[in-house]
């Protein structure tokens, strides 16, 4: 698969209803054992807790918080970027594989209700050469480059 921008991600993006600066966008990332299979279509994030969707489980591991997040639009390259601050996860225990990360727009002030939280982007595709990676028992830290955590072109 490659990256996607879910469809309710892009409305929340073209409407501007998905506050960049002060809402809460959240990560997490996703087991290489899941059976969850991404669809364009899918709007909330309960299509992956229901959906057959596995989360890393190592003990230290939580969803992270992305700070500094912002769109740009590069009209030179055709280019949608989204931007946020480098991810530190902390020290992840060895034993598990990430396969993907999953962006999403938390609702109602926790992640109790997934049927509300607007996903937003799913990344699968080698990222700065990190995808699929194996915890290995230290800091697992996402850099973000200055093209953005993910950018959508227009083919």
């Amino acid at each position: 698969m490659s990256n996607l921008i879910f469809t309710k991600g892009l409305e929340q993006v073209q409407k501007n209803d998905c506050d960049w600066e002060t809402g809460t966008i959240r990560m997490l990332l996703e087991r290489d054992t899941s059976g969850y299979s991404p669809d364009i279509r899918d709007d909330y994030l309960d299509a992956f807790t229901s959906g057959g969707g596995v989360e890393i489980s190592v003990a230290s591991y939580a969803r992270r918080t992305l700070t500094n997040c912002s769109v740009v639009v590069n009209k030179a390259d055709d280019q949608i970027e989204f931007h946020c601050s480098n991810i530190a996860f902390g020290s992840l225990e060895a034993g598990q594989v990430v396969k993907s990360m999953m962006v999403y727009l938390q609702v109602g002030g926790d992640d109790s209700t997934p049927e509300d939280d607007v996903l937003l982007f799913y990344i699968d595709t080698d990222f700065n050469t990190m995808l699929p990676i194996s915890l290995g028992g230290g800091a697992f830290n996402i850099t973000v480059n200055g093209q953005g955590l993910v950018k959508f072109a227009q083919a």
